[in-house]
């Protein structure tokens, strides 16, 4: 099928999906309530390791730890120019999911061979699936860009392996922006990698110490990309007090999970 066809095809459906999003007036979840103009501004302060303000995310907080700064930097500059919250969460940060989300897992489908028909289908599901309605429907913004993000990472790491160290810096560069999002997403991006790696390493390459050497060759040029991006939080956060309340808000809070794998297997979810 032509591409023109399943593009426009698909933009009709995520159109339809989301229809509530290009309704007037602005939209509000638990997780992102209205923020003013003045807090959407000071987004753009320097971030403050033990105040957590400067943790908060656009309309919510993203954790209490400040790797989210840079998102809220670029909304704050997007607030100064003039620009409302209404306008802000439709067309610079739902647009750019959507956008980006569909972007990145084509040309990852692409990366496996897979044709148009294909192509549609697997970004039609990975943007539309329950998990990531139930991220869009609650607010979530700041995972539905590290989840929408994720397919390019991951696919950049993937052709940095036997690229150049430009390569390699992009991928670190991609992996910093993927932790911007939310770092959690870092910890399954080496998952993933991993069992890449693994799976080449065992089945698919001869050469064997070659293929060693590039992938760690990668890894470190990754771990020190991302390191130094992400060092305007993590330096602080090694310097701030262990007993600090600010820091123990995940584990205060574990207990009241509801959440569990027998919930997953039998999708118990509102939707």
């Amino acid at each position: 099928m032509k591409f023109k066809f399943l593009a426009i095809f698909l933009i009709v459906i995520l159109v339809g999906v989301y229809w509530r999003w290009w309704l007037p007036g602005p939209k509000v979840a638990n997780d992102f309530p209205i923020v003013s103009e003045d807090m959407l501004k000071s987004g753009m302060n320097f971030p403050f390791v033990w105040f957590e303000n400067g943790a908060e995310g656009i309309g919510e907080y993203i954790a209490f730890f400040l790797w989210g700064w840079p998102f809220s930097f670029i909304v704050g500059i997007f607030a100064s120019l003039g620009l409302p919250f209404v306008f802000i969460e439709q067309f610079i940060i739902l647009v750019p999911i959507l956008f980006i989300g569909s972007l990145g897992i084509w040309r990852f489908a692409a990366s496996i061979n897979l044709s148009n028909a294909a192509r549609f289908i697997t970004t039609l599901f990975y943007l539309t699936n329950t998990y990531f309605l139930l991220l869009i429907d609650g607010g979530q913004l700041a995972i539905a860009l590290a989840f929408s993000w994720f397919p390019i990472s991951f696919l950049t790491v993937q052709t940095s392996v036997q690229g150049g160290v430009k390569r390699k810096i992009l991928a670190g560069i991609t992996a910093s922006i993927l932790g911007f999002f939310d770092i959690r997403f870092i910890y399954i991006l080496i998952v993933l990698s991993l069992i890449r790696f693994l799976y080449q390493l065992l089945l698919l390459e001869r050469k064997k110490f070659i293929f060693l050497f590039e992938w760690m060759g990668t890894a470190i040029v990754i771990m020190i990309v991302v390191l130094g991006l992400h060092s305007y939080w993590l330096f602080p956060l090694l310097k701030a007090p262990i007993s600090s309340n600010t820091y123990q808000f995940f584990t205060q809070t574990s207990f009241l999970s509801f959440i569990n794998l027998g919930h997953s297997m039998l999708t118990l979810a509102p939707h």
